[in-house]
């Protein structure tokens, strides 16, 4: 455990420990991230799809993993729900370690799951669905899992309060959320806001431990964190900018190694100079009733619009 030394304007509540989950020891994770519980061949394939994406996508991976598989031990888990899973890489990595789990992955623009509907198609993934979701639209009962996950969304959505308890409401018993961090100063700076949008399309710099905490509601946090600790994971991303795809597929087992590394019960508040992420995993102990969003539903008032399987394919998909 590394603990950082309060820092003025720190929230004192949120700086002490988190109560400890069921979580998992260094080694245990880095297995988990690189090996994998289920078939080899996925997960081999994954990883070093992972590697070659480069950015932050290892870190992603490992963040997701731990909170799955900390989620899997504080209680039971047999569905999880995907929300803005893009490519779907580490999500079609836990739906090959843990058959017995059903997945379903979302996004607002179903073209965004391209690649991953095919692969779990060629796969043979049984256990892999996909969907439409808005989460500006309220989502119904009859497709809550017990796990749900959003990395990198909140930030790309201007009513992220609407959508953070549309989020929740999907949710039976855990809610992992990642998503930027800042300081209050960086939050409120308007040369940064500006960045943030023409940059990467977020309607704001970050979130502060304070203001992620107020959107994600009054609900038990088994943790929340800092991720994407400063200089490390700077240093690593820069690392895998400057490999090429070979190297990088080759060196993918330390890489991972070093991204788990990042994987701390540690809050810092320094801002982006002390790291870049925050993470929550809340666990959901009673039935939520979503808000009406007060937006174009562009599901047709279901919240979640299913697709419709593809064609099995083949192809060179290592």
């Amino acid at each position: 455990m590394v603990e950082d030394a309060p820092v003025q304007g720190a929230p004192e509540h949120l700086l002490e420990d988190a109560p400890a989950p069921a979580g998992l020891d260094h080694e245990r994770l880095v297995t988990l991230a690189t090996a994998g519980s289920g078939d080899q061949r996925v997960a081999a394939r994954i990883l070093k799809r992972l590697a070659r994406r480069r950015t932050w996508a290892l870190h992603r991976h490992v963040h997701l993993v731990a909170a799955f598989e900390t989620a899997l031990a504080e209680g039971p888990v047999e569905t999880m729900l995907s929300v803005g899973a893009g490519s779907g890489l580490s999500e079609l990595y836990l739906a090959a370690s843990h058959p017995e789990v059903q997945f379903t992955l979302t996004e607002l623009d179903e073209a965004r799951m391209a690649w991953a509907r095919e692969m779990s198609t060629c796969w043979e993934m049984e256990n892999v669905s996909y969907a439409v979701q808005d989460l500006l639209a309220p989502c119904e009962t009859d497709p809550a899992a017990d796990f749900v996950a959003s990395i990198e969304v909140l930030e790309h959505i201007d009513d992220d309060e609407t959508a953070a308890r549309n989020l929740i409401a999907c949710s039976r018993r855990f809610v992992f959320a990642l998503v930027p961090y800042c300081s209050a100063a960086e939050l409120d700076d308007p040369r940064r806001a500006r960045r943030a949008w023409s940059a990467h399309g977020h309607h704001r710099v970050g979130y502060t431990h304070e203001t992620f905490a107020a959107v994600l509601g009054d609900h038990e946090r088994l943790m929340l964190r800092n991720c994407y600790f400063n200089p490390e994971a700077a240093a690593l991303r820069a690392r895998l900018s400057e490999m090429s795809d070979e190297e990088a597929v080759e060196a993918r087992l330390e890489l991972t190694r070093e991204a788990a590394d990042d994987v701390q019960d540690r809050v810092v508040a320094g801002g982006t100079e002390q790291a870049q992420g925050i993470e929550a995993l809340l666990r959901i102990d009673h039935p939520i009733d979503p808000p009406d969003a007060g937006r174009s539903d562009t599901t047709g008032g279901r919240g979640f619009d299913p697709l419709t399987p593809i064609p099995t394919t083949t192809g060179p998909w290592s």
